[in-house]
């Protein structure tokens, strides 16, 4: 994809800090970061990219490859790069899939972020490891399905931090979790 705005519209960090009275000076002496809304003209543009194909037929089910990727640049009429723009990220995985079990485990690669906006800092890459398992039966003669998962999230425990947030030097991204689910729906 292309997109070209002509008067885009984005928030751009000084270097100045303020104080909660909205005081600022130059440098980091206080704790708030100045923020001044601003436009430039700026061009977008990138590509995503996602597929899937079962590999083969097992059982009333399917086993399959998975892969995705995703990219975006951005640059401003002014010079440089539009701030908070995502890094590249790829992946993939593999799964099974039937009427009553599907699993994947895979991965997502997010890239570091070196085309950062003025007063932006780089953002280190990271990688996601994720893996699930779910199973559903039917109660009810059939028409009550009852589901039962267990999902593993950031199952590496990789430090990442979201580069469009303005809190990614603070907050990390969260760690490693495993979830049980049981749903049903009727």
């Amino acid at each position: 994809f292309y997109t070209r705005y002509e008067d885009f519209i984005f928030g751009r960090l000084t270097g100045r800090t303020c104080d909660e009275e909205g005081a600022c000076v130059e440098g980091g002496g206080e704790e708030l970061d100045e923020l001044v809304f601003t436009n430039d003209g700026a061009d977008y543009f990138g590509g995503e990219f996602s597929t899937g194909v079962d590999v083969v037929d097992l059982g009333d089910g399917a086993l399959g490859v998975d892969a995705q990727l995703d990219w975006v640049r951005a640059t401003l009429d002014s010079g440089g790069s539009v701030p908070r723009v995502p890094p590249l990220r790829w992946g993939g995985g593999a799964y099974y899939r039937s009427p009553l079990l599907r699993g994947r485990v895979g991965f997502l690669r997010h890239e570091r972020q070196t085309d950062t906006g003025a007063g932006e800092t780089l953002t280190p890459g990271y990688t996601s490891l994720e893996a699930g398992v779910a199973w559903t039966a039917l109660l009810g003669g059939g028409t009550v399905p009852l589901e039962l998962s267990v999902r593993g999230q950031n199952l590496l425990d990789d430090d990442g931090r979201n580069h469009v947030s303005f809190l990614k030097d603070d907050v990390t991204l969260p760690g490693r979790s495993v979830r049980l689910t049981l749903r049903m729906d009727f």
